[in-house]
């Protein structure tokens, strides 16, 4: 058998590690859907001013 308590501990820092990291890479998505939705609107006002 494994020895659980350590198991234990890993499997709680992996969850930790992952948790981490999918927060992270939804930061990140959300900062780059932003940013993108700026830039379409930036380009919206540019369009605006020509016509």
């Amino acid at each position: 058998m494994i020895n659980f308590p350590k198991s234990l501990k890993n499997v709680k820092r992996y969850y930790a590690v992952v948790h981490s990291l999918s927060e992270a890479s939804k930061n990140i998505s959300l900062k780059n859907s932003q940013s993108s939705i700026q830039g379409h609107q930036n380009k919206h006002k540019d369009n605006s001013k020509f016509s």
